[in-house]
Parts: C-alpha cells; sequence; structure tokens
C-alpha cells in the first residue's frame, strides 16, 4: 500500500509530473483510487458515515431529551418546594427545631462534649 501523501501526490499532478514528491518521474493517475473520483469517496466514506450519522442523531435525540426532562424535572421540584413552603408559611407544617438540634448535634459532635467539633 502507499502512504497517503504518495496517494495524493499520484492523484494531484501539476503540468504532467507528480506534485512535489515524484517530480523527476512523468505519473498517470490511477482513476479509481484518487480521492477526486466520487465512486472511491463514496466507497471508502461509505462505512464511517453511518456510524457518524446514526452517533450524531442518537446524541442529538439524548440531548434534547435530557433538556426537556431536566425542565419538568426542575419545574417539578420547584413547584413542590412553593408548596411545602406554603404550607410552613400557613403553618400545616409545624418543625421541631429541638429534635432538629439534638440530630444535628448528634452527627456534628464527635466527642459529645456538647460544642461542634467539624
Amino acid at each position: 500500500r502507499s502512504s497517503p501523501s504518495l496517494m495524493t501526490a499520484l492523484c494531484h499532478r501539476r503540468s504532467g509530473r507528480a506534485a512535489g514528491l515524484l517530480a523527476s518521474v512523468q505519473v498517470v493517475p490511477h482513476r479509481r483510487m484518487c480521492v477526486d473520483n466520487p465512486e472511491y469517496v463514496v466507497a471508502t466514506a461509505a462505512p464511517f458515515v453511518g456510524g457518524v450519522s446514526f452517533g450524531g442523531l442518537s446524541g442529538y435525540c439524548s440531548g434534547f431529551f435530557l433538556k426537556k426532562a431536566g425542565k419538568a424535572a426542575a419545574a417539578t421540584f420547584g413547584a413542590l418546594f412553593c408548596v411545602f413552603q406554603l404550607a410552613a408559611w400557613k403553618g400545616y407544617v409545624q418543625v421541631n427545631w429541638d429534635k432538629v438540634e439534638e440530630d444535628v448535634m448528634g452527627v456534628l459532635d464527635l466527642n459529645k462534649d456538647g460544642k461542634v467539633d467539624r
């Protein structure tokens, strides 16, 4: 197999001579292997185009879905937060602050001296 630079030199010639690499040799390009040949480009790119188009489409769809799901989740949790705040403001929810302090001190007071250690 030829290197890509040699293939390019064989395909793109200037005034009957290969571009740069084979300046002293008269080269007639092989039409089937040139990048200017549409059939060659399609034949070599076809295996990759299917994967790229599927990957791009699935990435777009998953991003679109996650954006919509994220907005719905944010709206739901925001609405629930507002409902709970309204319920607390109206007096439906009573917080037992002594129990909250006891639970927090149990976690943050490591040596049980009544002071926060962390």
